[in-house]
């Protein structure tokens, strides 16, 4: 839930980009089968690039292509699946991504925290239908030639909404799939996130997830634009009580 998310890969055990990390129990998505809550902290790394395009200020638009230029970076998720099969979720990163080659230079510095909810859609079914919102605070600076040509900022809130599967491979492991779409004008103007994993589960405590999560985001205005895929290899460890 720049969530992924998450995706953010997510839990599913009964009610992901979170805008990322997620990681399945191994229960279905349907009503709990006990009376108990459930919750999931996953700290997790999102070695993001980026591609697209940016300006700030009185900057021409400018090409961004990011990769091995990860300066900073925080990650964590969690959920809290209650007894009746809802699911809360909360997602959370920052990052700052430099692009220092050649005649351009780029700094683009992302700060996104996503709430939602998780629904089963069926009973039995191991498909949820989630939805939330997501805050985003980006900040995009541009030098050519060793010259700072433009620095703006923005932040804003997104609606959006989605669903999310956990299939089961047999011997503890399983794969999470996620998708979203939101914005729609209110905040950017569209935005959309997908992400997939392998789950491990290492113990009914600990569980290992491994995959790749998008965030491609469009925003414009007066001082800052910027159209651009946020993307990469993600590796996060679950912790289940």
């Amino acid at each position: 839930m720049l969530g992924v998310p998450h995706f953010v890969p997510h839990l599913c055990d009964p009610p992901e980009l979170a805008l990322h990390g997620a990681a399945a129990i191994e229960e279905p998505t349907s009503a709990p089968t006990d009376a108990s809550w459930k919750f999931v902290v996953e700290p997790y790394l999102w070695l993001a690039g980026i591609d697209g395009d940016g300006s700030a200020d009185s900057s021409p638009p400018t090409s961004i292509d990011v990769w091995g230029e990860l300066s900073g970076a925080f990650m964590i998720r969690g959920e809290v699946r209650t007894r009746s099969g809802f699911t809360f979720l909360a997602d959370g990163l920052t990052l700052t991504l430099k692009d220092e080659d050649g005649f351009t230079q780029t700094r683009t510095e992302a700060t996104m925290g996503e709430l939602g909810i998780a629904v089963p859609i069926a009973d039995g079914a191991r498909v949820d239908a989630i939805a939330g919102v997501r805050r985003i605070d980006l900040d995009f600076d541009v030098e050519l030639g060793g010259v700072a040509t433009g620095s703006a900022g923005a932040d804003w809130i997104d609606p959006w909404i989605g669903a999310r599967g956990n299939f089961d491979l047999g011997d503890d492991w399983s794969v999470l799939v996620r998708g979203d779409v939101g914005g729609f004008g209110v905040g950017s103007d569209f935005t959309w996130q997908a992400a997939a994993s392998f789950d491990v589960a290492l113990s009914d405590t600990f569980h290992l997830e491994f995959g790749y999560r998008a965030i491609s985001i469009e925003f414009d205005d007066d001082d800052l634009e910027f159209a651009a895929l946020i993307h990469g290899p993600l590796l996060g460890l679950a912790i289940v009580f």
